[in-house]
């Protein structure tokens, strides 16, 4: 005689196993694989926060003789950049917490003492950290922001190092291909190679046009883009906590 059914302790289980884990949003995390993988992403998280401060003052600190403006101006684009999308954020809000108040204290320096590399009220510095810090407050995967951290300073080094015709303003043919292929490179988080394109070559004429506004305005394609396709999907997948269907019986 068959054992009595047993329903599974993941879930709802009807036919076919149908499980309903937690909601991810929710910030729950139990059992032993979850507590290693929390204990490594407050690892991650400590090392990347001690990064930006470490990070922020080498840049500032070092000799112009050593590390021009301009240099110092790219690499902390870059660096802050890179360091944001390796934070962890879901279930750590002393990271969200942590990312407002760089930001935050990096437009009250520009409004009142600016970085080496910045000038007094720099727009570009402004709206970065503003852009990043309503993102941070929303909560929403800076993955979508990864255009804006790589393609504006990528596309004036090469326009700096490799010598080609100006087409628009100071900006070289050269600096925009740059700004075409690492945005193409960079918005991984779009699936469609073709959306992809249509994003890169809008990002690349907004940031030709853009003057001091490049950074708010390169970044709005992605932004938009972000809000239109993927956002909707990523509440979906949060309020059905992560839905999964199994195949097999029960007995």
């Amino acid at each position: 005689m068959s054992p009595p059914y047993v329903p599974s302790v993941a879930g709802a289980e009807l036919f076919g196993h149908i499980e309903v884990a937690p909601a991810p949003s929710s910030g729950t995390k139990a059992g032993p694989i979850a507590a290693e993988e929390y204990q490594r992403e407050l690892i991650n998280n400590v090392g990347c926060m001690i990064a930006v401060i470490v990070a922020l003052a080498v840049f500032q600190f070092t000799p112009k003789r050593k590390l021009s403006d301009f240099s110092a101006r790219k690499l902390t684009h870059i660096s802050m950049g890179t360091l944001l999308l390796l934070l962890k954020t879901e279930g750590h809000s002393y990271v969200k917490i942590f990312i407002i108040i760089v930001a935050v204290c990096a437009i009250l320096s520009s409004l009142y003492k600016p970085l080496r590399f910045a000038k007094k009220r720099d727009k570009g510095v402004i709206l970065f950290n503003a852009i990043v810090a309503v993102w941070a407050v929303f909560d929403l995967p800076f993955s979508a922001l990864a255009p804006m951290f790589y393609a504006d300073p990528c596309g004036a080094i090469v326009g700096t190092l490799v010598e080609s015709p100006k087409w628009k303003g100071d900006k070289t043919v050269a600096g925009s291909a740059a700004v075409f292929v690492v945005t193409l490179l960079a918005a991984y988080s779009v699936e469609c190679i073709w959306h992809r394109v249509v994003l890169a070559v809008l990002c690349t004429i907004l940031e030709a046009v853009g003057g001091d506004y490049d950074n708010m305005l390169m970044s709005a394609p992605v932004i938009a883009y972000y809000f239109l396709f993927q956002h909707q999907q990523h509440a979906v997948n949060d309020a059905w906590g992560g839905l999964s269907i199994r195949g097999g019986f029960s007995s």
